[in-house]
């Protein structure tokens, strides 16, 4: 079973190591803003233009990293939405942070999320998550507890960024069929 890692010397070692896998497997870099809770940051966006989508880490203060994914490819000197974020805890345990790096008995280690999503509109959210997303959850040992969490990808893969891919275009597709969902609905009544 997979363990959620909570020590702040691997949580940034790892961080490390996925940002650095991640980088290798992307094409281009930009520099760009990344619209981002609620003003805009500059940031240095990685680029796939086999997967078509860019990955951006936004450093702060705060008690997470910052793994941020958007779709298309990103141009120098606009602000770009983000599709979906992976944060990851710096340290322990945070269960209302949606990332988390895990660790197998093998020695393996992934990258996980549990369902949190955001977007700005009313419905969007764990629970249309966990009703609408297509692929299984896996239970994790998260502390004391098992939780069910998507497993994205191990993070030393060669086929990272189409994982990511995968879990990005599912996120959209989430958000896209609700929002299209509440336009029909306004339009209809």
């Amino acid at each position: 079973m997979i363990r959620i890692i909570d020590d702040r010397k691997t949580i940034s070692k790892l961080q490390k190591q996925f940002e650095k896998h991640l980088r290798g497997l992307l094409d281009q870099r930009f520099s760009g803003k990344v619209s981002h809770r609620p003003s805009f940051t500059s940031v240095e966006i990685w680029y796939s233009n086999s997967h078509d989508f860019w990955y951006a880490s936004i450093n702060n203060q705060m008690n997470r990293y910052f793994n941020v994914f958007g779709l298309g490819k990103p141009d120098t000197g606009f602000t770009h939405k983000i599709i979906n974020e992976i944060c990851i805890p710096k340290v322990g345990i945070n269960r209302r942070i949606a990332g988390a790096f895990g660790k197998d008995e093998h020695g393996n280690f992934y990258i996980l999320h549990r369902g949190i999503i955001g977007g700005g509109v009313k419905g969007i959210g764990k629970n249309l998550f966990m009703r609408k997303y297509c692929e299984n959850f896996d239970q994790i040992q998260d502390g004391e507890r098992i939780s069910k969490m998507v497993v994205i990808a191990n993070i030393h893969s060669d086929k990272l960024d189409k994982r990511i891919t995968d879990f990005i275009k599912e996120v959209n597709r989430i958000k896209t069929d609700l929002h299209n969902s509440i336009k029909n609905n306004e339009i209809t009544h």
